[in-house]
């Protein structure tokens, strides 16, 4: 039951998240060149994202399904990410200077994230 409630909540982020990254580039790249000059919200939005990661990744207790897989790894990856960003602030502000080609090709991204966002709202809805 909980892995069908944070499929749909990850496919609708999906999708949302995906409409912005086409639509909003300058201003994700703002905000990008903003966060690599304040740590303390780098580290805080680590620690959020990474509590966030964990009560999906422990939420989620059976590999019955594709739905529950796929969960269970988004739970995984938003765990890593949290923990990077806490942990290695350095690589992360390397990251953000890095992140040029990701948001030269943001409109692509922007549609694999869509796509991926139907897929598993389709799944579960």
């Amino acid at each position: 039951m909980n892995s069908i409630i944070f499929a749909q909540i990850l496919g609708s982020f999906c999708i949302i998240a995906g409409l912005s990254l086409m639509l909003n580039k300058e201003t994700l790249i703002k905000g990008l060149e903003d966060l690599k000059e304040h740590f303390i919200f780098l580290y805080s939005f680590g620690a959020l994202i990474f509590m966030l990661g964990m009560y999906i990744f422990l939420s989620i207790s059976t590999f019955s399904n594709t739905v529950d897989i796929i969960v269970k790894i988004f739970g995984i990856l938003i765990t890593l990410k949290g923990t990077i960003l806490m942990l290695f602030p350095k690589l992360t502000k390397t990251m953000i200077k890095k992140s040029k080609f990701f948001l030269k090709y943001s409109s692509l991204f922007g549609l694999i994230y869509i796509l991926f966002g139907i897929y598993l709202c389709y799944l579960v809805f």
